[in-house]
This record gives C-alpha cells, sequence and structure tokens, in this order.
C-alpha cells in the first residue's frame, strides 16, 4: 500500500494500520506521509527517486499496489516508473 500526504493530513494513521494489518500487506510511503511510519510495523520505507533500496524492490516486485491518498506525483513514481535497482540518488552537495 502506497500511503501519499493525505494520511497524514487526515490523521488517517489507524486506519491504515488496521488496513494492512488486516491485508498482511506492506506499507510503502511518500515523504509527507512518513509520519505514518511511527505507527506501522509493516512499514517498509519511502519509494520513488529518492527512496530507499527495500521500498522500490517492493513496490517492483509486487503484483498490485494500492495508492492511498497519494497524488502519485513524479517523485514519488519516478515519473509513472519503477526506480530502476542502480539507480543512483544525485545531489548537489560536493
Amino acid at each position: 500500500m502506497m500511503c501519499g500526504s493525505g494520511v497524514h493530513l487526515s490523521g488517517a494513521y489507524d486506519e491504515v494500520k488496521e488496513l494492512a494489518e488486516l491485508l498482511s500487506i506492506p506499507v510503502i510511503t511518500n515523504h509527507p506521509a512518513k509520519a505514518a511510519s511511527l505507527r506501522i510495523i509493516l512499514y517498509v520505507g519511502i519509494t520513488g527517486r529518492y527512496g530507499s533500496t527495500l521500498a522500490n524492490k517492493v513496490v517492483r516486485d509486487a503484483d498490485l499496489v494500492f495508492f492511498v491518498a497519494n497524488r502519485a506525483g513524479g517523485h514519488t513514481t519516478a515519473n509513472l516508473q519503477v526506480p530502476n535497482r542502480v539507480q543512483r540518488r544525485s545531489s548537489n552537495w560536493t
């Protein structure tokens, strides 16, 4: 289940946790929704261009991904694609 900032804005943490536990599915968030991770045991991480390798792998290997309160923007979906395994994070800091 891919949760977006709407989960945080609506305070739907308990509902997401309950659904994830009922279905026994991992929960992945975008950056604005990462506060939901504090309440969810099945939390995997943040996905997208700047997400964790594990979260991106879970999405890439999934047969189905539910988007919950998420606009599925470019950063979350890497422009509507699952980030490549070897995609490197870029940084302007040197």
